[in-house]
C-alpha cells in the first residue's frame, strides 16, 4: 500500500531526516520519502505488518503532527499563513527598534536615551529593555516549543539552535538585571543581552518567512496545474442535463463541454464542434478545431461550440491527475546528491552544539571575560545555517520539475536530473518518435492518360469502407482534395491483398501488388517508378479498374515537424544519436538520412533494442533512449534514462524516467539543457551552503580574534544565518526563467 501524509512542524532537513528514520524503522514499512517544501511524506508499506495510525504515531515520537492525505498545497490555508506571520514580523520588529533604541541608542548617537544613560538608572533601562523583550519571546515562542522538544527528543534541529542561543542570551540578561538590583550593586560594566535575544528571533523569523514565500513560489507551476479542473461539470442522464462534482462521473457518461467550460474528463466527442484550447499540454497558443470521434483531454478548455463528450478516464486516471500525481511524486523523491546533503545536514546541528561549547570552554580557559565568551557560543549557535544544505538541493528539484512540466517535459524519476545532461549516446526509435506514427500520402504516381484526382477518386470510393490506417491516410488526402467520390455498394474485402467492388459498369481494385497479380493486372508501365518508390521504404497501394493499372499511390510514415532540428541539436550538444526500429532497413535508411543520423539498426526486436542499449553502456558510457511502443518498454528501462512519448502506449510511459506531454523532438533537446540548468543550480547551492558554514562558524568562534581583535555579534550571526538559507531559494527560482 502507497499512501500520502502532510506533515507539520519541520523547519529543516535534520527534522526530515528525523521523520524519515522513525518512520522507516517500522516494521513493515518498505519506502518513505519525506519532502521538507511539500510539508509531505509518501509511505509505501505492507498493510498486514503496520497501519496508518502506527506511521502517525511514530511521526509524534519524533515529534511532529501527521495526517493521512496532502494538504500542502491548499493555498488559501498558505496564505493565511503567510499574513499571521507577517503580522508577528511586523510586531516583533517595532518591539525590537524599541529594545535596539534603548540598549544601543547612546552608542550611536551620544545623549540619544538621555537620563537612560546614566549610571544610576541602568537598572531601569535594564527592566525597559526586559519588558521589550518579553513580547518577542512570546511572539516567537514556537521556537522555543519546537527547538526544545526536538533537544529533549535526541533529534535537535535548525529550531534547537536559535532556542538554545536565545534562552542563553536572555537568561544571562536576567542574570545581571538580578546584579543591578542587588543593595550596592556597580551599575557600570555590566552586559545585558536582552536585544541579542530579540534580535535572533526577529531575524530569524523574518529569514523563515522569506524562506517560506520564496519556496511558495516553487509550487506555483503545480498550484496552476490543480486549478485548471473544473469545479463543476454537466452530465447527461436520462435524457436530462444535471450538474454534478467532477468526481462523480464515472466512465461511459455523456459530459456537456459549453463554451468557456474545461472538461473535467479524457474522453471522445460524440456530437458537436468546437474550438478547444490545449495549450497546457502543447504549449501551442492556438485551438485545436474538435469534430465527432477527436479525443479531449481533461482541463483542456472549450472556447467556442458546444461539445457532447463520452467519458473514458475519470477522477485520478484523467491525463490532468496523472501529470500532477507524477510531479507531486517526484518532488517527494531524493537524488544520491541530496541524500548526502540530507545525511550533512542530520549531524550538523549535534556537531554545531558541541563547537559552541567548546568555543565557550576554550574562551573562559583564556582568561576572557565571561560575557564575551557567551557571546561567542551564542553567534556560534545562530550562525550555523543546517536549512541552507537541506534546501540546496530540493528547491532546485522542485523548480525543476515544474519548469518541466510547464515545457511539457514529466520528470517520473528525479534521479535523471543528474543523469541527463551527461549522455554521450541517444538511441531514437522511429515510429512515433521521429515520424508522426501513422502514414500519409507522399506521391501519387499515373499511367498516361489517366488524371491524378481520378485514380484518388476511384480509391476513396473504395477505401473508405475499410478502417485500416492506409485506407483513412487516402480517405483524408481525398477529402482534402474536395472530390467528394459516392460510396460502391458491392465491396469485397480481402485481408492481406486489399478491397475489390462493383458497380453497373466497372470493376475496381485497390490494394497491393498481390491483389494485382492475383487479377492479372500489369503494372509494367510503371515499373521503374514503382522500383524507385520502392527504393526509399513508401508503401505502395496500387489502383486498377477492369483490366488497366490507373496508378500507385505512395504513402510513408510523415517526419515531425522538428525532427531534424532536434537531431542537430543533439550533435551540436556532443551526443551521438542512433535509431534503432523494427521497421524494415529502406524505411529507416529513408528516415534516418532525412534527419541526419548517420547509425540505424533495422528490423530489431524488442529484446534486441535492449540488447543494443546494454551494448552500448559497455563501449559508450552513458545511454538514453526514446521511445514510445510497447516494443520499446524494456530498452527503456535498460537505458541510464528512458525518455517515453505521451501518445504512446502506457506501459512505455510507465517504464520511462521523463515523459513528453507534447511529443515534441525538441523536447529531448530541452530535457537535456534543464538536466544541465538544474544541476549547475543544484551545485552551486550547495557550494554556498557549505562556504557560508566553513568561513561563517570559526569567525562566529573567534579565530580573528587573536590577530585582529574581531568577534562577531550574535545579531549579525542571526541576521546571516537567515539570509543564508533565503538566497538558496532565491537561486533556484532562477531556474523558472532559464531558457
Amino acid at each position: 500500500m502507497k499512501e500520502q501524509y502532510t506533515v507539520k512542524g519541520m523547519t529543516c532537513a535534520a527534522c526530515q531526516h528525523s521523520v524519515e528514520t522513525k518512520v522507516a524503522a517500522l516494521e513493515g514499512v518498505k519506502n518513505v520519502n519525506v519532502s521538507l517544501l511539500g510539508k509531505s511524506m509518501v509511505v509505501e508499506y505492507d498493510d498486514e505488518s503496520v497501519s496508518s495510525k502506527s506511521i502517525i504515531a511514530a511521526v509524534s515520537q519524533a515529534g511532529y503532527q501527521a495526517k493521512l492525505g496532502n494538504e500542502a498545497h491548499q493555498e488559501v490555508a498558505e496564505t493565511a499563513t503567510f499574513m499571521l506571520s507577517g503580522k508577528r514580523i511586523i510586531l516583533s520588529f517595532v518591539f525590537l527598534l524599541g529594545l535596539m533604541y534603548v540598549a544601543m541608542g547612546d552608542m550611536i548617537i551620544s545623549g540619544a536615551t538621555g537620563i537612560l544613560a546614566q549610571p544610576e538608572y541602568h537598572l531601569l533601562s535594564a527592566l525597559i529593555q526586559f519588558f521589550l523583550t518579553l513580547p518577542i519571546v512570546i511572539i516567537n515562542h514556537a521556537f522555543f516549543v519546537r527547538g526544545f522538544r526536538q533537544l529533549f527528543c535526541g533529534a535537535p534541529n535548525m529550531d534547537s539552535l536559535v532556542a538554545i542561543g536565545s534562552s542563553a542570551a536572555l537568561i544571562y540578561g536576567l542574570y545581571a538585571l538580578f546584579v543591578l538590583a542587588l543593595p550596592d550593586a556597580m551599575h557600570t560594566g555590566v552586559h545585558l543581552y536582552f536585544e541579542a535575544s530579540g534580535a535572533i528571533l526577529t531575524f530569524v523569523a523574518l529569514g523563515k518567512y522569506l524562506e517560506e514565500r520564496s519556496t511558495h513560489k516553487t509550487t506555483a507551476s503545480l498550484r496552476a496545474l490543480m486549478r485548471m479542473a473544473p469545479s463543476i461539470a454537466y452530465i447527461e442522464r436520462q435524457g436530462a442535463i444535471i450538474e454534478v462534482a467532477p468526481e462523480l462521473i464515472v466512465p461511459g457518461d455523456i459530459v456537456i463541454l459549453k463554451p468557456g467550460m474545461a472538461s473535467p474528463v479524457d474522453g471522445v466527442v460524440i456530437s458537436g464542434e468546437s474550438d478547444v484550447d490545449e495549450s497546457y499540454l502543447t504549449g501551442e497558443p492556438l485551438p485545436v478545431f474538435k469534430k465527432t470521434g477527436d479525443v479531449i483531454t481533461s482541463a483542456t478548455i472549450n472556447v467556442t461550440g458546444s461539445l457532447r463528450v463520452k467519458a473514458e478516464k475519470v477522477g485520478r486516471d484523467t491525463t490532468l491527475s496523472m501529470i500532477i500525481q507524477l510531479i507531486e511524486d517526484t518532488q517527494a523523491k531524493k537524488i544520491p546528491i541530496q541524500r548526502l546533503a540530507d545525511r550533512i545536514s542530520y549531524v550538523f546541528v549535534p556537531i554545531v552544539i558541541g563547537l559552541a561549547v567548546l568555543s565557550f570552554v576554550i574562551w573562559l580557559a583564556f582568561n576572557q571575560p565571561f560575557h564575551q565568551a557567551l557571546s561567542i557560543m551564542i553567534s556560534v549557535l545562530v550562525i550555523s545555517c543546517p536549512c541552507a544544505l537541506g534546501l540546496a538541493t530540493p528547491v532546485a528539484i522542485m523548480v525543476a520539475t515544474g519548469k518541466g512540466a510547464e515545457q511539457g517535459i514529466l520528470i517520473r524519476n528525479p534521479d535523471v536530473l543528474e543523469v541527463a545532461h551527461r549522455l554521450k549516446t541517444i538511441v531514437l526509435d522511429k515510429t512515433g518518435t521521429l515520424t508522426e506514427g501513422k502514414p500519409m500520402v507522399t506521391d501519387l504516381i499515373t499511367r498516361n492518360g489517366i488524371d491524378e484526382l481520378e485514380m484518388l477518386a476511384v480509391a476513396q470510393r473504395l477505401e473508405q469502407h475499410s478502417e485500416h490506417p492506409i485506407a483513412k491516410a487516402i480517405v483524408q488526402r481525398a477529402e482534402s482534395e474536395q472530390l467528394g467520390a459516392k460510396a460502391i455498394d458491392s465491396v469485397q474485402n480481402i485481408p492481406g491483398f486489399g478491397i475489390v467492388a462493383q458497380d453497373d459498369s466497372h470493376r475496381y481494385l485497390v490494394g497491393n501488388d498481390k491483389l494485382m497479380i492475383e487479377h492479372h493486372i500489369e503494372s509494367d508501365v510503371l515499373q521503374g517508378n514503382i522500383e524507385a518508390l520502392r527504393n526509399t521504404g513508401k508503401t505502395l497501394v496500387f489502383v486498377a479498374r477492369d483490366e488497366l493499372l490507373l496508378g500507385v499511390i505512395a504513402l510513408a510514415d510523415a517526419i515531425k515537424k522538428h525532427a531534424t532540428q532536434a537531431v542537430s541539436e543533439l550533435k551540436k550538444q556532443g551526443v551521438e544519436v542512433i535509431m534503432v526500429t523494427g521497421d524494415h532497413l529502406e524505411s529507416a535508411r529513408t528516415i534516418a538520412k532525412a534527419v541526419g543520423i548517420d547509425h540505424i539498426s533495422a528490423s530489431v526486436t524488442p529484446s534486441g533494442k535492449a540488447s543494443i542499449i546494454q551494448e552500448l553502456k559497455k563501449t559508450r558510457g552513458r545511454v538514453g533512449m526514446v521511445g514510445d511502443g510497447i516494443n520499446d518498454a524494456i530498452a527503456l528501462i535498460e537505458a541510464d534514462v528512458g525518455i517515453a512519448i505521451k501518445t504512446g502506449a502506457d506501459i512505455a510511459i510507465e517504464s520511462a524516467d521523463l515523459v513528453l506531454i507534447k511529443s515534441e523532438p525538441l523536447d529531448i533537446v530541452r530535457s537535456l539543457r534543464l538536466s544541465k540548468h538544474t544541476m549547475s543550480t543544484i551545485k552551486t547551492n550547495l557550494f554556498w551552503a557549505f562556504i557560508y558554514n566553513i568561513i561563517g562558524i570559526p569567525i562566529a568562534m573567534g579565530i580573528l580574534y587573536p590577530w585582529f581583535q574581531i568577534t562577531l555579534n550574535p545579531m549579525l550571526a542571526a541576521l546571516a544565518m537567515s539570509f543564508s538559507s533565503v538566497s538558496v531559494v532565491l537561486n533556484a527560482l532562477r531556474l523558472k526563467w532559464a531558457k
